[in-house]
């Protein structure tokens, strides 16, 4: 799990211009119940998650090791989930942003093949390899994309958007 950063030495993130290059990181070790997968597998809209076990998870794990993120360029004090779906396939997805959200974690559940590339057209795109409990924070307008699993391993990974709330 991250290590908490003092609240003091961040800088503020709400309302202040930040750069989105500048918000991405990967945090090893993210605990999680061996249910999550099961949960996640038996969602019958996988785009929109509605299982309560899931958002609490969300909400009492997920979030708080994201607001604890050391050395982060804003503020996350404030911000919540808002949107939740789940990834399960050995396919390739085409670059992508998750706008108009200002954040998004990527939570694997199980390890496979098929990274996730972050800036995939920029000359030194950043490959993040998936492993149960690995999650990726990254800005909301970052591009990225998710190449195949060369294992035919089933990649599972909870993805979940954030939002400050509105004033």
């Amino acid at each position: 799990m991250s290590d908490k950063h003092p609240q003091s030495e961040r800088p503020t993130g709400a309302g202040v211009e930040v750069n989105p290059h500048d918000c991405f990181t990967v945090t090893e070790y993210i605990p999680f119940p061996d249910d999550l997968i099961t949960w996640c597998m038996c969602q019958e809209d996988r785009t929109g998650i509605n299982d309560p076990r899931i958002r609490e998870y969300v909400w009492n794990v997920l979030l708080p090791n994201v607001k604890a993120i050391p050395n982060f360029p804003m503020d996350l004090s404030e911000i919540r989930p808002c949107a939740y779906h789940v990834n399960l396939t050995t396919l390739a997805v085409t670059p992508h942003d998750h706008l108009p959200f200002v954040l998004t974690t990527v939570l694997y559940l199980t390890d496979s093949e098929g990274c996730l590339v972050v800036e995939p057209h920029s000359e030194k795109p950043y490959r993040v390899h998936p492993r149960a409990g690995r999650m990726v924070t990254i800005h909301g307008s970052t591009v990225h994309a998710v190449e195949h699993s060369t294992d035919n391993q089933l990649r599972v990974a909870l993805v979940v958007s954030y939002e400050f709330p509105r004033p």
